[in-house]
């Protein structure tokens, strides 16, 4: 489920997979990374700290990716 909610998501955004493990802090990867984390969180029984092992980021990264995405949402709601 967990490359299956990423494959979406980054066909979704024109983002490869792999661009989104390395280090690349480029607007739409960064944004792609969060999106994904949000939805890994909502939707699977990871733990911040699992989903933070997946991308090779903490799990302090999660926590901010995950209110950036709810930030986003309340502010635009086609987002």
């Amino acid at each position: 489920m967990i490359q299956e909610i990423e494959r979406i998501i980054c066909e979704e955004r024109g983002i490869l997979p792999e661009e989104i493990h390395n280090e690349s802090r480029k607007t739409d990867c960064r944004l792609t990374r969060q999106i994904i984390m949000f939805f890994l969180r909502k939707f699977t029984k990871m733990s911040l700290h699992q989903i933070g092992d997946y991308f090779d980021r903490t799990h302090a990264t999660v926590i901010s990716s995950i209110i950036a995405v709810d930030n986003l949402i309340e502010i635009d709601k086609r987002f």
